[in-house]
């Protein structure tokens, strides 16, 4: 695998072949995800993710872009707690969440090989992990109400994945965190 570097930047992050950023985090006004010197490594010589120092506002929508092997999902993983970090901290909310296990992030990750359930519809996929935190009715409608008009999918929220190629797709690639809230607190 390639090592890569994401720069960080207030409203995207580019990969930088073999250029460690060195600076620190770039100041950002509310710092939601900061990590901070993190590298990756699986073999203990190659590393994945190599001084990855990135901070991502509260609200911030991020796109990370790069070629295959270049270290995008590793970062996602380290976030949502299914790999660590070899070196450096990640925080959430403030928090170092490196010693915190997964299922008390309150982060969940959709691969590129997305499961819909198909006896559900769009809007009830979405609701799903809502439901099952126990949000009312009501919050459960305005929590999906913002990524429906953001992804223009109208009418499709009540069809069926499989009827709805674009909009099924585009239900995958909504952050899980938009959904969900940490359960250290």
């Amino acid at each position: 695998m390639n090592s890569q570097t994401l720069a960080p930047q207030t409203s995207t992050a580019r990969l930088i072949a073999d250029s460690p950023v060195t600076s620190g985090p770039a100041p950002v006004a509310d710092p939601y995800v900061v990590f901070d010197r993190v590298q990756k490594s699986y073999d203990g010589q190659s590393l994945v993710v190599k001084d990855l120092n990135l901070t991502i506002g509260k609200g911030e929508f991020l796109t990370m872009l790069g070629p295959s092997g270049s270290g995008k999902t590793t970062c996602l993983m380290m976030l949502a707690g299914f790999e660590t970090a070899t070196s450096g901290e990640i925080r959430l909310d403030g928090k170092n969440i490196n010693d915190v296990p997964p299922h008390k992030r309150g982060i969940g990750m959709v691969f590129q090989n997305y499961a819909l359930f198909p006896h559900m519809t769009i809007g009830e996929n979405l609701a799903f992990p809502l439901e099952v935190r126990a949000l009312g009715k009501s919050e459960r409608e305005e929590k999906i109400s913002a990524p429906s008009t953001w992804c223009r999918w109208g009418s499709s929220a009540t069809a069926a994945p499989r009827s709805c190629r674009a909009a099924s797709s585009s239900v995958s690639r909504l952050p899980a965190r938009w959904f969900s809230t940490p359960s250290w607190s």
